[in-house]
């Protein structure tokens, strides 16, 4: 897991990303849906659960935004948004 903090326009970003499996695109619009599941292990799915869907109501709280993209490479990169000054 690798984690970095970097100005972004009138903000910061930071990113948490990994070398995991990913995600495909059809599980991407998911990710940050209350109790939102993914295909897993335990009788097929996954619980996603409430962790990302809290993560994206909080930035959206502060005036910023969350989202996921795919890692070049393999692997899942997750961004948070926040405005600087708040």
């Amino acid at each position: 897991v690798e984690v970095a903090i970097e100005a972004a326009g009138e903000g910061i970003v930071l990113q948490v990303s990994d070398r995991g499996p990913g995600f495909d695109d059809a599980t991407a619009a998911r990710l940050f849906e209350r109790f939102g599941t993914v295909g897993g292990r335990r009788a097929g799915r996954k619980g996603v659960g409430l962790g990302l869907y809290l993560v994206r109501l909080v930035a959206s709280a502060h005036g910023g935004r969350a989202w996921a993209s795919h890692r070049e490479g393999g692997g899942a990169c997750f961004h948070l948004w926040l405005p600087a000054g708040r």
